[in-house]
């Protein structure tokens, strides 16, 4: 939305306070909605009682950029350019449902736009961490102060921990976008939890990959449910898509069990085994220069039960 003369005067007279942005007094009705559409675009949400437009950053820095600029790009134009469709609030209680995600529970929401999951995840006493890789969109979640941490970077490229209870997530779809981030996401998911997705219709196709990936789903329990058509119509979106619970079996993640110690051959052999015969075992604990009165022989580590004097003379 390119930002016309009259906006630009308008933007010119704003005062600002810290991340409060105020407009001038003297502004028409039209004038004042096409600002504020600019202002909102630009991350802006206007608060009543403090007769401003409020940003998650200083507001001076916001309107340098934007005027620099000379135009701001609509919810709408920023939604199509990153394959970022939020999800609507009755999809999201859904997904919620589906992953059956307990109060207590560590939750993680990747991909997690303006934390519109992660959000309501918290509200049902979830601990909540999200990986957002837009700037912008993860300073708003960390403004809303719902979540435990935020991680502002690509989801794709973190290493995967198997930590979490459950994850709930809605990635983007194109090129397959989906299919890598769900597979991704499982290795964050402890054994025992479960991970519910939004994926684009596509997953139902024919390709050796899809197919794969259904057969693994469905062995491991799992399920797909086909969602409205108009699901994401509000988010400005017509794509198709499903619901998808994958469970995460206990041993899926588990590390492997340690290997016992192998028991060496030879242990629990005895003399016969060498062509010797049994001794008493007294036998070597003594060291005398004749037999005792109970016809225990002398010491005879030294010939193999030959006497030690017969045995040192042998030398």
């Amino acid at each position: 939305m390119k930002i016309r003369s009259a906006e630009r005067a308008a933007l010119d007279g704003a005062v600002c306070d810290g991340r409060d942005l105020r407009l001038p007094a003297q502004l028409g009705v039209e004038q004042y909605a096409r600002v504020n559409r600019l202002l909102v675009a630009a991350g802006g949400r206007y608060v009543p009682g403090r007769g401003a437009h409020v940003f998650e950053r200083e507001a001076a820095a916001v309107l340098t950029e934007l005027l620099a600029a000379g135009e701001v790009k609509t919810i709408r134009e920023r939604t199509v350019e990153r394959q970022m469709f939020p999800t609507p609030t009755p999809l999201v209680e859904r997904l919620i449902d589906l992953a059956q995600v307990r109060a207590g529970q560590a939750v993680l929401e990747p991909s997690a736009g303006d934390g519109a999951i992660a959000e309501r995840l918290a509200a049902r006493g979830a601990i909540v961490d999200c990986i957002e890789l837009d700037a912008d969109s993860a300073a708003r979640i960390r403004a809303g102060e719902y979540a435990r941490s935020v991680v502002t970077g690509d989801f794709l490229k973190r290493p995967r921990r198997p930590v979490y209870d459950a994850v709930v997530m809605n990635p983007p779809f194109a090129g397959r976008q989906d299919l890598r981030h769900v597979e991704h996401a499982e290795g964050f998911v402890r054994p025992g939890g479960a991970l519910v997705a939004v994926m684009g219709n596509g997953i139902t196709g024919d390709s050796p990959r899809l197919v794969r990936f259904r057969q693994r789903v469905e062995r491991l329990g799992g399920e797909f449910q086909h969602l409205p058509a108009d699901a994401f119509r509000e988010s400005g979106a017509r794509a198709r898509t499903v619901a998808v619970r994958i469970p995460v079996p206990v041993e899926l993640n588990a590390p492997p069990p340690p290997r016992m110690p192998e028991v060496p051959k030879w242990q629990g052999l005895t003399p016969k085994d060498f062509g010797r015969p049994e001794r008493p075992h007294q036998d070597g604990l003594f060291l005398l220069g004749d037999a005792d009165e109970l016809g225990t022989p002398p010491f005879d580590a030294l010939g193999f039960g030959v006497p030690l004097h017969q045995a040192v003379a042998q030398r």
